[in-house]
């Protein structure tokens, strides 16, 4: 016998500002699994691909720089009231001149955008990996 499941429906916007789990960014979970120090700078390369910006480091001998990869996981958007725009009619008055009189007020909603930036840095000497550490902030942004 089949029987029909039933779920309540949830409002759109409960739906919309739901923030979902934010897990350890992909770069430095796969490195802590995949990358050994020592491993070559062709494996990272392979790995994750070109880094968005290399930044040389000062050394007392060798080649040292610090690979930087980003990564922008969106959380949740939710939508935000910012203020509101009136709503006017031309009124005759009793003494037959029309004024604007405000009769409501409209809201003004935007839509705000809830992201995780993640920045690993991973530490190549003498093109091989060394070591990385990963650090992220919470971002808002407004459309």
């Amino acid at each position: 016998m089949k029987r029909l499941l039933l779920l309540p429906l949830l409002p759109v916007g409960l739906l919309a500002s739901t923030p979902t789990p934010s897990p350890t960014p992909v770069v430095e979970r796969q490195a802590a699994s995949q990358l050994t120090e020592g491993d070559p700078s062709s494996k990272v390369i392979a790995l994750f691909g070109k880094p968005k910006e290399v930044r040389p480091m000062q050394a007392p001998s060798g080649k040292a720089e610090i690979w930087i990869y980003e990564e922008k996981r969106h959380i949740s958007s939710n939508r935000i009231q910012i203020g509101d725009k009136p709503i006017t009619e031309q009124v005759q008055g009793a003494d037959g001149v029309y004024r604007t009189v405000r009769v409501a007020n409209e809201p003004i909603f935007r839509t705000e955008h809830i992201y995780d930036v993640s920045e690993t840095q991973v530490l190549i000497f003498n093109d091989l990996y060394i070591n990385l550490k990963t650090s992220t902030q919470r971002v808002k942004t407004m459309e």
